[in-house]
């Protein structure tokens, strides 16, 4: 969430916890230093912030590109009409009601969610989302909420590395979401797939985070 209302940002804030994580800033220099460091899902983007129009923001270069809600007290057509071709998802007006935010992030969310592949098939490996459910090798085993978000996730990013706390970005809170619990979704994931740590498909990197290798996919490792 950009926005340098605090007032404004708290009572969004308030709301989003509920269900999503929330990491606001307040400037567009500030979020340009968070879209080059993570990935997001969305941004809630208030258009007008002390350091300039933060209208550049909607065209973001992320692979998967996050849905971009504006907020502006600005209601006048022309300006709504140049925010979504901008690249804008949606525009709400201020003021607004955040249970009206959270709707709309929600409606946000399913369609930028749809836009991705439910089926994915690389090399030996099959992952559908839908059915979460994941096949390597011959074996085929059902995944947790948890453990099918964690391993989109790297799917949807493979061969980089991905630290941590961007694994969790779309798994539930209550489902197994805190930091420290990314380390047993792996190892769980590993043994439903019928391989150890040693095996570089889903690799540890120690203070990094975690890489999906997809050459490791189709070679078939003996005695990993």
């Amino acid at each position: 969430m950009v926005e340098d209302h605090l007032p404004t940002a708290q009572s969004i804030t308030r709301v989003l916890h509920q269900k999503y994580r929330v990491n606001h800033v307040v400037s567009c220099v500030q979020a340009e230093h968070q879209l080059q460091e993570h990935h997001y899902d969305a941004i809630i983007l208030d258009l007008h912030l002390t350091d300039g129009s933060s209208l550049y923001l909607c065209q973001h270069d992320q692979e998967q590109a996050p849905g971009v809600i504006v907020l502006s007290g600005n209601d006048e057509l022309d300006t709504k009409i140049l925010a979504l071709n901008s690249g804008a998802d949606d525009y709400i007006t201020k003021p607004f009601s955040p249970q009206e935010l959270l709707a709309r992030l929600k409606a946000v969310l399913r369609r930028t969610a749809s836009a991705e592949t439910d089926y994915q098939r690389i090399g030996e490996l099959t992952f559908s989302c839908k059915d979460s459910s994941v096949s390597f090798q011959g074996m085929t085993a059902l995944l947790t909420v948890a453990e099918r978000e964690v391993l989109s996730n790297l799917l949807r990013h493979r061969d980089q590395i991905i630290p941590k706390d961007r694994i969790l970005t779309r798994v539930p809170r209550g489902e197994g979401s805190t930091l420290n619990a990314v380390e047993a979704h792996i190892r769980s994931i590993r043994k439903k797939m019928g391989i150890t740590k040693k095996h570089k498909l889903l690799e540890t990197l120690y203070g990094m985070g975690y890489r999906f290798n997809s050459s490791y996919a189709t070679i078939i490792h003996p005695n990993q």
